[in-house]
């Protein structure tokens, strides 16, 4: 899987957004951080299926210079999924350059987890197949390989997650979405990424 693929998904996924009326045209006007745009009519955007790294975390930075690099200043287009708003008011959307699949560009590059977030799941396995691209070339995010440090880790097959078991998140797991780990390895190679509280 190349950046190639991304272009090309790229503008299939277009084709079809706006065959279905999803999709509307804006201009960056500023980036907050590797997750969340703002646009030149004041509203923000907040990318679908990604999660980048926190102000004080490591590839911060990164991320967020790497996600100015592909949009800021440029007219982006801005795809729908089943939410169209998240409970900060910011706006829901895929974001596509030319031929670029902005979301999965990030993912695919290491400087954001992909990350589920049910109904909003359109472009999940791409995301995913991103995230295991980058796992196996080791960038970014996935340069550091962190050492199991617990004796077992708590799965959610629904969140794609996975936590310590002293985790808040964990104990609210419903039995049926719920898997134990060995280590952290078993939960990414299941494409469960490390909840971003407790930080497994």
């Amino acid at each position: 899987m190349d950046q190639t693929h991304w272009r090309h998904g790229a503008l299939l996924a277009l084709a079809t957004a706006f065959l279905c009326g999803l999709a509307w045209g804006e201009a960056v006007k500023s980036v907050v951080d590797g997750d969340t745009v703002e646009l030149a009519t004041g509203d923000r955007v907040r990318l679908i299926g990604i999660d980048s790294p926190e102000r004080g975390e490591l590839f911060y930075d990164a991320a967020k210079i790497y996600l100015k690099d592909l949009v800021l200043g440029k007219a982006v287009r801005i795809e729908r999924d089943a939410d169209t708003m998240d409970s900060y008011g910011r706006k829901l959307g895929y974001l596509f350059v030319g031929r670029t699949f902005v979301n999965g560009a990030m993912v695919y590059a290491g400087l954001a987890y992909a990350s589920s977030h049910p109904p909003n799941t359109r472009y999940e396995a791409l995301l995913f197949a991103a995230q295991r691209d980058a796992r196996a070339a080791r960038r970014g995010l996935w340069r550091e390989q962190k050492v199991s440090d617990e004796r077992f880790y708590v799965g959610n097959l629904s969140t794609h997650k996975f936590h310590r078991p002293s985790c808040e998140w964990a104990a609210k797991i419903e039995p049926k979405h719920q898997v134990r780990l060995t280590n952290r390895v078993q939960g990414l190679n299941l494409d469960l990424t490390p909840c971003r509280s407790c930080k497994p």
